[in-house]
Order: C-alpha cells, then sequence, then structure tokens
C-alpha cells in the first residue's frame, strides 16, 4: 500500500478522466439495486399489460430436409451432403416466405375466413386490399432453420390462437403446391435435356463413322497396318545403306587425300611396295631389264679378253649405263602414271558413292513422307475411334440417367422437403413472456440508470483520485495521502500524522511520497522545494509538515518555512512564536539564526511566517529570497517552503521560480483537472522544476480496495 508513480489501474481516456468499475459499482451500488428492483417490476407491469392488451400467439410446421438423391435409392456423398444441405434449407426457408408462396396465400378464398387477421384489410366495396395484406403477411409469417439439425420452422403469428393456426396452414399449403410444381418442372426438363443430349450423341456416332469411311475410301487403306509395316521396314533398308555408303565415302575420301598429299611433299612422292612391284612387272620395265642383262652378260664374257680400257668395253659399259638411265626413267615414269591412273580411280569411285548417297536419301525422303502420311491417317482412324467409343459410353450414361429420372418420380425420397410435424392451435403465448419482460424491465432501467451515472462521472471534472492525474498531460503522479479520518492507527492532526502516528496509512503514505521526491531532488542536486495548492483547503501545509518530519526522520536537517504570509499556519502546527520569522529575514530586521526556532523533533527546524506588520508578499518576489535560500541551503539539508495557493495568489510560482523545485497538492473532490493543468504549466515555466503532484485526502469510498490496503498495511506495522 502507499502512492506510486507509476502508471497503472483503471483505465483512462485523455480530457475525460479515469474510470475505475469497481468504484463506480462501490460508490452507486445501492442506486444500482434500486434500478434492478425498479425493473423488475416494471416489466412485470408490462408483462401483465401486454397479456392483456396485446398477445402474440405463434403457430409453427416442422419440415425435414435430406441429402440430394444422386441416384435410384443413393443420396450424395457425406462430404458433399454437408455443404449442399446447409445451401438447399437455406434457399428453402427463404422460398417459404417468399413473395410467390404469400402471393398465393392471399388469392386463395380461405384466407377471407380467417376474419380477424382479414378485416383490415376488406375493402367496402367488398374486393380484398392485397398489397396491403401482403405487407402484413411479411411480419407475420416467418421461417428458419433450425439450429443443428436438418429441420425447417414455419410460424404465424396471431393475436388470436386459431387464426395463428390456420394462417401456417395456409402458407404450409401454398408452400408445398409450389414446391411439388418446381419439382415437376425440374424432372420435366431434366428429360427434355437428357433427350436431347442422347440425340445429339446419335448424330455424333453417325458423323464420325462417316468420317472413317470417307477417310478409307479415299486413300484405300483397308490393309492400312501392312503398308506401314513395310514402309518401314523399306527405310530401314535404305538408312543402313546410307550408312555403308557414307562411310566408304570417308575411306576413299581420307585415301585421297593422303595421296593428294604426297604431291606436296618436299622429297617427292613416296610410292607404296605394291605399286613398285606393279612398276617392276610391267613390260616396258622387264624389256628395258632384259637388255641391260645381256649387255652385262657380254661384257662378263668378253673381260678375259680385253681390259676395262678397251674402246670395246667402254662401248659396252656406255650401253649398260645408257640402259640403266632408261630403266629408271621408264620406272619414274610408270610409277607416275599409275599413281596418277589410281587417284583419278579414287576420285572416280568417290563420285559414284557420292551420286548413290544423294539417290539414297532422295529414296529417304520419300519414304519418310509416305510414312509420315499413313501415320496420320492412322491416327486420324484411331482418333474417330476413340470418339466413337467415348460417344457410345456418352450415350449409355445418357440412357441411364434417363431411366434413373423416371424412377426417382416412383421412389418416396424424391421429394426433398416433408412435413415432420404438422400446424396445431399454441397452447400459449410467444408473446409476452414473463422470463423474457423481466429481464428486459432491469436491463432497460439499470441501463438507464447506469448511463446517467457514467455520464455524470464523465462530466465530473474534479480530481477524484490519482488517476485523474495520470489524464492531464505531462503532468506526473508523485504520489497520494489517504483521508486522515479513514487511517486504521486512528484519528488525530493530521499536520503531524507522521509524528504522531507513525504506522499509521497516511504517514506511510508521506514515506514513500519522501522517497519519490528524495530520487528527483538527488538527480537535480536541490535543496529548495516550494509546495503549494490549487485552492485552499488542500493540505499543502499539512503536506509541509509531514514532509518535514518525514526528511528529518532519515537525519537529513530540514528547515521548514512558512512563506505563506497571507495566511501563516505553520507556528500552530509546530506549537511556536508567530515572529520573529521570514517576513522579518526578508526585510533585514532580524538575522536567518536568530529567527529559526527548533522543534522537539530531531533534525527539523522552523521559519515561522514572522512579525504581522513585515509580512509584505511583494517581498517573495525580490532578490532577497534568492539571498535567503542561499544562506539557508548552506545551513540545512532541505528547506520546504510552504506557499499560498495559486487561486489566491501568486506568490508560489514567484517562490517557484527562485527555489530548486516544486510540488502541487490537490485534494481528492476539490481541485478540478483544468485548474491543476493551467497550474502545471505555470509552474513548469519557471526556473525551478517542477517535480509533480500530490494528491491528497483520498478516500475509500471513492474505490472499496483502499479500504482494504490500509488496514493490510496498518496490520503488517503493528506485527513488526
Amino acid at each position: 500500500m502507499g502512492p506510486s508513480a507509476a502508471s497503472g489501474g483503471p483505465v483512462t481516456s485523455a480530457g475525460i478522466g479515469a474510470l475505475d468499475p469497481i468504484k463506480l459499482l462501490s460508490k452507486y451500488k445501492w442506486l444500482l439495486a434500486a434500478a434492478v428492483v425498479v425493473g423488475a417490476a416494471l416489466g412485470f407491469i408490462g408483462n401483465m399489460v401486454l397479456a392483456k392488451v396485446n398477445p402474440v400467439f405463434r403457430s409453427s410446421v416442422l419440415f425435414q430436409c435430406s441429402a440430394p438423391v444422386m441416384s435410384a435409392g443413393v443420396e450424395g456423398a457425406a462430404g458433399f451432403q454437408d455443404v449442399e444441405i446447409a445451401r438447399f434449407m437455406g434457399t428453402e426457408a427463404r422460398q417459404m416466405t417468399s413473395d410467390t408462396v404469400l402471393s398465393r396465400v392471399l388469392v386463395d378464398p380461405e384466407i377471407k375466413k380467417i376474419k380477424k387477421w382479414s378485416a383490415p384489410f376488406m375493402m367496402p366495396d367488398g374486393s380484398f386490399n392485397q398489397e396491403g395484406a401482403l405487407k402484413k403477411l411479411r411480419k407475420t409469417v416467418g421461417a428458419r432453420v433450425v439450429s443443428q439439425t436438418v429441420l425447417i420452422e414455419l410460424t404465424a403469428s396471431s393475436t388470436d390462437r386459431y387464426e395463428a393456426n390456420d394462417l401456417v396452414k395456409l402458407v404450409k399449403e401454398k408452400y408445398k403446391e409450389v414446391l411439388d410444381e418446381q419439382n415437376t418442372n425440374k424432372r420435366n426438363s431434366m428429360t427434355k435435356s437428357l433427350r436431347a443430349n442422347l440425340t445429339n450423341i446419335e448424330n455424333e456416332i453417325a458423323r464420325l463413322e462417316q468420317n472413317r469411311q470417307n477417310i478409307i475410301s479415299t486413300n484405300k487403306v483397308e490393309s492400312l497396318n501392312d503398308r506401314v509395316d513395310a514402309t518401314s521396314q523399306e527405310l530401314g533398308g535404305v538408312v543402313d545403306e546410307l550408312l555403308n555408303v557414307g562411310l566408304a565415302i570417308q575411306a576413299l575420301t581420307k585415301q585421297k587425300e593422303q595421296m593428294e598429299s604426297e604431291f606436296l611433299k618436299p622429297g617427292g612422292i613416296t610410292y607404296t611396295d605394291e605399286l613398285k612391284g606393279e612398276v617392276e612387272n610391267d613390260p616396258l620395265v622387264r624389256e628395258v631389264k632384259q637388255r641391260i642383262s645381256s649387255l652385262e652378260q657380254q661384257q662378263q664374257a668378253f673381260r678375259a679378253e680385253f681390259t676395262p680400257e678397251h674402246r670395246f668395253m667402254q662401248s659396252l659399259q656406255e650401253q649398260i649405263d645408257g640402259a640403266n638411265v632408261t630403266l629408271n626413267e621408264t620406272r619414274q615414269s610408270l610409277l607416275e602414271e599409275k599413281f596418277s591412273t589410281q587417284l583419278d580411280s579414287i576420285r572416280n569411285a568417290i563420285g559414284q558413292r557420292q551420286a548413290q548417297e544423294s539417290r539414297l536419301n532422295q529414296t529417304k525422303s520419300e519414304l519418310t513422307i509416305r510414312r509420315t502420311d499413313l501415320t496420320k491417317i492412322e491416327k486420324s482412324l484411331n482418333d474417330i475411334d476413340q470418339q466413337v467409343n467415348n460417344a457410345l459410353t456418352a450415350k449409355s450414361e445418357a440412357t441411364s440417367k434417363l431411366e434413373e429420372v423416371k424412377m426417382l418420380d416412383e421412389l418416396d425420397n424424391a421429394n426433398r422437403v416433408i412435413i415432420v410435424q404438422h400446424e396445431r392451435p399454441p397452447s400459449e403465448m410467444s408473446f409476452p413472456k414473463l422470463t423474457f419482460m423481466l429481464p428486459l424491465g432491469v436491463i432497460v432501467v439499470v441501463g438507464l440508470v447506469g448511463g446517467s451515472v457514467l455520464l455524470r462521472e464523465l462530466l465530473d471534472q474534479r480530481v477524484k483520485g490519482p488517476a485523474d492525474i495520470g489524464v492531464i498531460p505531462r503532468t506526473r503522479l508523485i504520489g497520494w495521502v489517504p483521508d486522515a479520518s479513514q487511517d486504521p492507527a486512528g484519528q488525530g492532526t493530521v499536520e503531524t500524522a507522521f509524528r504522531d502516528r507513525p504506522k499509521g496509512a497516511v504517514a506511510e503514505s508521506y514515506r514513500q511520497i519522501r522517497y519519490a521526491i528524495t530520487k528527483r531532488l538527488e538527480g537535480g542536486a536541490h535543496k529548495s522545494l516550494v509546495v503549494m495548492s490549487g485552492i485552499p483547503g488542500s493540505g499543502a501545509t499539512a503536506t509541509v509538515a509531514n514532509l518535514g518530519l518525514a526528511f528529518a526522520a532519515t537525519e537529513k536537517r530540514v528547515l521548514v518555512a512558512d512563506a505563506n504570509l497571507r495566511r501563516p499556519g505553520i507556528h500552530r502546527v509546530f506549537g511556536l512564536q508567530e515572529s520573529p520569522g521570514l517576513a522579518d529575514v526578508l526585510a533585514g530586521t532580524v538575522a536567518l539564526a536568530d529567527a529559526v526556532q527548533s522543534t522537539s523533533t530531531p533534525n527539523l527546524w522552523v521559519l515561522t511566517a514572522g512579525t504581522k506588520d513585515a509580512r509584505i508578499p511583494e517581498r517573495l518576489s525580490n532578490e532577497a529570497v534568492s539571498t535567503f535560500l542561499a544562506e539557508a541551503k548552506t545551513r540545512y539539508d532541505l528547506v520546504l517552503l510552504d506557499a499560498p495557493p495559486a487561486i489566491v495568489a501568486g506568490d508560489g510560482t514567484s517562490l517557484a521560480h527562485r527555489c530548486d523545485a516544486a510540488i502541487l497538492v490537490v485534494k481528492a473532490f476539490g481541485e478540478k483537472r483544468g485548474l491543476v493543468a493551467r497550474v502545471r504549466n505555470e509552474l513548469s515555466d519557471m526556473k525551478g522544476e517542477f517535480l509533480g503532484v500530490i494528491v491528497n485526502s483520498v478516500k475509500a469510498s471513492a474505490g472499496g480496495y483502499l479500504k482494504g490496503n490500509f488496514k493490510a498495511a496498518q496490520e503488517y506495522q503493528n506485527q513488526a
């Protein structure tokens, strides 16, 4: 228990105030209880009056809906049922009260037999006002889907129980007529559609068969499969032959390139042994070789007779050398001739192979085109066969559906809506009912009273408790002090509650406030603090006195100065002489040390207001105050100044401009939030820091939980 600057508690709204439901219930509980009693009484009286003046009877008929019949004796799947039947039931409930059904009710002669209901629509000339009757019938008749069931309830209301029964009976009969007509039309339409579809399928089958016959006749493809196979085989042979010819061309081309490269070699052509052997066996070479052999034999024969230098021997040698030259020339000539002949032969072979390859490619192309055409024809015939099969399947299905439609007319569950409970005259009124009127009366009266209370609280601009401070923009709550009369520690002088009742709720509140102020003072190195209220009687003097006692208890040297020169009170709180005091110090007639008076509380000194003639408020705005504060702060750890209310004078704001910090004290149910905001703005513009607001005299009657907090805190401290 204790004040806190932290946010929390009741919900607040800027500019409106804080509303705590617990507080409101505690404050107005007897008024709300009276409203409940009055509301119940009004509900009871209203029920009695309406039962006599305008009773309402409601008669009803129950219809049961079933899942769609997919085929003879087979209903739809469960998943489909759930979605479809919900949509179906909603549609049928709407149709029961549609203008189509209601118009049929109004043209039925039976409607005029319901005399009390139809009497207002009977015209003087004997005609019936159907337009007006239709408007009333729309309000009289209703249909709804019964939750979590497959039932639809059709109702009709009237001031006469038997007329309500007759009305719902007429609507039921006309709805059944419309439903039967719709079912008949639907089945006729379905039968007509199925027959038309069956005819279209048969025509399509005939067309496809004719197309198939035309393709066969035009292309003469009675043995289509054999022709496709023969063409494929022939094409395969051509492809194999093309492969062989290609390989041969590659080999010949490689050989030709090798022989042509021999012409470019620097050392001349390198002939193969095979070619050389052919040249050696050539007749010309053999002839020259025989001549050389003959000359060599002659030379060998005359070698014994003649010397090598002999002319004859030299002649033979010359002939042999000439023959060798001729032999080499003949060999070379024959090698070149045969090499060229062989190269020309290879070239001719390549040309022949290439011509053969060209013919084979043309044949391949022709066979490919022929096979493609045959394949297309084959695919067309297969497609037609498939289409014919599909059409025959569709024909079979259409025929089956047509038979099913004929069979569904004979099934018991062909009609998806059946009556499970017929109408009967109601045994009791549907309105008014005491179980409805009593709560209604209570709700209306309590709502009016509660709304008035809420409006009153919202329009009340007074600060009723700590939560209202949070509503004011940029205003900090330092803490709050409970009303002294509700302190469990007992009653007594509120100005010295901290000293006289140290374990009471008031004292504990000032301890909490002391902690919050200490943090702000130490954070700003402040030593002088002015305390003021918005209006007289808010408790600024009591706050200053108790804060002085609270800070002195922490062994701080505290000076309490009475700066309320208009109506001083600090001297009465501590039982001290009124003079000399602050006014004398500011006038310069008495030194500060001579004017300060000690108290019975250790570490606490008091500076009263001073001599009456010297109390000039204007001196609170001059430099004498600054001189006094400077000297006081050297002698004491904290200087507390009690200033007059803001609404009375501007002395407090003048002091706030010269002190280190300022605090505003407001009384619960005293100052209004507008005044607090105005004073806050003035103090915020001063030199001294505005620490926040203390809410004084907070009563437990403003919220029942406060009294419990007071008692809990008191018991806890007494056990210490």
